[in-house]
């Protein structure tokens, strides 16, 4: 088998999205915004199949924000992520590695919750974009492993930075 050379894709992203997890946690509304450029190199085994995806956003801003409060905070998320396709096509296992979040609110002294390290889940592939790049999900409750300093009330924390 002769390595092929990688694809390469960027994607820009400019989007907001209705968090339900963390506004239900939240007990009020909470959205999502991630802003900036995401670099992707996809691998592909002899007949064009993704076997490996590795993702970097070294640009990209990430963050939170709740209308009715008024208040936010964003972070740059620099972590990579690895998804190695299984066989199946349907499954994968993706690695988080590098600085993932950070919660701070501007004046109040040291970060309410940090989030860096590496984290192994199990994942779906939920669709492929036209561009034949895989779209993963998973959650928390698929994490195989962790390593890494990860706030265990990361909710809390950012319910806390938008009523602060």
């Amino acid at each position: 088998m002769v390595p092929q050379t990688p694809t390469h894709l960027t994607n820009d992203a400019n989007f907001s999205f209705l968090s339900r997890w963390i506004s239900q946690s939240c007990g009020f509304s909470v959205y999502r915004t991630i802003e900036g450029r995401f670099n992707v190199q996809l691998f592909h085994d002899d007949s064009g199949r993704v076997i490996r995806e590795i993702d970097t956003s070294p640009s990209v801003t990430f963050g939170f924000f709740a209308p009715a409060a008024g208040r936010g905070f964003s972070y740059t998320g620099d972590a990579t992520m690895f998804a190695d396709y299984n066989a199946d096509g349907r499954t994968a296992v993706v690695t988080l590695a590098g600085h993932q979040m950070m919660v701070h609110v501007p004046g109040q002294g040291r970060p309410l919750a940090v989030n860096a390290g590496k984290q192994v889940f199990s994942a779906v592939v939920l669709w492929m974009t036209p561009e034949g790049v895989p779209v993963v999900g998973f959650t928390e409750d698929d994490q195989v492993s962790t390593a890494g300093i990860f706030t265990p009330e990361l909710v809390e924390a950012i319910c806390g930075a938008l009523t602060a």
